[in-house]
């Protein structure tokens, strides 16, 4: 086996997976954006003034409702963004390194210890920056599978808080315009 292709293949695994998750965050992503709109519509509906028992149960399962959008949202964000990789020097650089090589072996470009040497600086390289990538992209995992769970609980206390809203009636009462028209003759 050789071990600078194994090495070069995780490496490049590990930059591809950090790829599909930018794209797995979009749908939970979409669904926050419409569970706080959907918390949003049920406050501005809400009559406070209702019965006390109602508002007290809709208000604590509402509330927590929110609180845990908030860490959903947080872990979201942090599975988004603040993910910094490693990766392999610039060509040149790998290049300028090679051409010391040469001349400290006093090597061609076919030396044994110039293309030994070489190689193994190549697979540290692989070896460090998908090490490194793929703690990254496991932290990724984690906060992506924290946000979707946190999410989730979250969708289904203010489904739950709709229960208080419905059953005690909570819907403010549209006020009622009245218009009054006379009669001129």
């Amino acid at each position: 086996m050789d071990l600078l292709t194994h090495y070069k293949d995780a490496y490049h695994f590990e930059i591809q997976r950090s790829e599909v998750f930018d794209n797995r965050l979009q749908a939970p992503t979409a669904a926050v954006i419409v569970l706080i709109g959907f918390l949003a519509y049920i406050f501005e509906k809400v009559n406070f003034s209702g019965e006390p028992v109602g508002v007290a149960t809709f208000g604590l399962i509402y509330v927590f409702s929110v609180i845990i959008t908030c860490i959903s949202v947080f872990f979201l964000k942090s599975a988004w963004g603040g993910s910094k990789y490693e990766f392999l020097p610039l060509p040149t650089e790998l290049e300028d390194y090679r051409n010391v090589l040469k001349r400290h072996y006093d090597e061609d470009d076919s030396g044994e210890n110039v293309i030994a040497t070489y190689k193994q600086t190549l697979i540290d390289y692989y070896i460090k920056c998908a090490s490194f990538n793929s703690e990254v992209n496991e932290s990724r995992a984690r906060k992506l599978y924290l946000g979707v769970f946190a999410m989730s609980i979250a969708s289904v206390l203010a489904l739950v808080s709709y229960i208080p809203y419905y059953s005690y009636n909570l819907e403010q009462d549209k006020p009622t315009k009245v218009e009054l028209i006379s009669e001129q003759n």
